[in-house]
């Protein structure tokens, strides 16, 4: 696969960033839900700016990972059909609010987690980090209801491989 030029590392930031921005701005919207996340709400994304010149000074590929990192934290459980009640309420609320700011379904925009492992899986190999990120988060959640036992076993092993080849794939 040839490597993502600048352009292209720089395009996917920007979607990413966009989602984020997005989240962000709905979660302010949100009265907090405890005492916990009332001193979470003070948290920033960097500007275009600042993660310019940090793609500058590291390159962009170590840019993209931190964003598609947050966006494995901070949006893509929203999707998850096995949320309690106060959680499916909110993943519905952020959904209906993406929608309404957009004019596009969320799901879209990420890529459906089952879809991306699904394909990895029948590739017979991790394309990318992206992808990699998408297979952890599934098999890191403890009810996750994506993959069989057997294909979690295959996506395990494809993880091992994608590691052996990208030794700091974090």
């Amino acid at each position: 696969m040839a490597r993502r030029t600048k352009e292209q590392l720089i395009a996917e930031i920007e979607r990413i960033d966009a989602i984020l921005r997005l989240q962000e701005e709905f979660r302010l919207e949100q009265p907090p839900r405890g005492p916990e996340e009332a001193g979470s709400m003070a948290f920033v994304l960097p500007s275009r700016e600042e993660w310019m010149a940090m793609g500058a000074a590291h390159g962009f590929s170590q840019v993209l990972r931190g964003w598609e990192e947050a966006l494995s934290d901070a949006v893509r459980w929203t999707l998850r059909e096995d949320l309690k009640y106060g959680e499916a309420d909110y993943a519905r609320a952020f959904q209906a609010f993406y929608k309404a700011r957009t004019g596009r379904e969320l799901r879209d925009d990420l890529h459906d987690p089952g879809r991306i492992a699904k394909a990895a899986l029948r590739r017979g190999r991790v394309k990318d980090h992206s992808e990699y990120v998408t297979l952890r988060e599934i098999l890191n959640d403890g009810g996750q209801a994506i993959l069989s036992a057997r294909q979690a076993e295959k996506a395990e092993a494809l993880m091992r491989d994608w590691e052996e080849k990208n030794p700091d794939p974090a």
